[in-house]
């Protein structure tokens, strides 16, 4: 409702005219219709009262596992890298 009031208002006066209550659009007048209505009666709603049974459960333990081991690797990285190639001289690139 404010972007079609804004198109012959300014935006102050849209936004003023969307939220007074003197303005409402369809939705609001059709919202307004169904909660003035004459309401029907609920159906009554039936409990249904549920049985509660304890049941009694068997605890499965299981073993400890087995410690497993695994191969330790070692890997090592010397402290010399190579050094980058050295680029072609210019002259021999022409």
């Amino acid at each position: 409702m404010i972007v079609e009031y804004s198109q012959s208002a300014s935006l102050a006066k849209a936004v003023a005219e969307t939220f007074d209550g003197n303005h409402p659009c369809d939705l609001c007048k059709q919202i307004n219709r169904v909660q003035h209505s004459e309401k029907k009666p609920e159906a009554q709603s039936t409990t249904v009262k549920q049985d509660l049974l304890c049941v009694k459960r068997t605890l499965a333990l299981f073993p400890s596992s087995t410690d497993l081991s695994f191969p330790v690797e070692r890997f090592s990285a010397s402290a010399e890298t190579p050094s980058p190639p050295v680029p072609p001289p210019r002259s021999d690139l022409g």
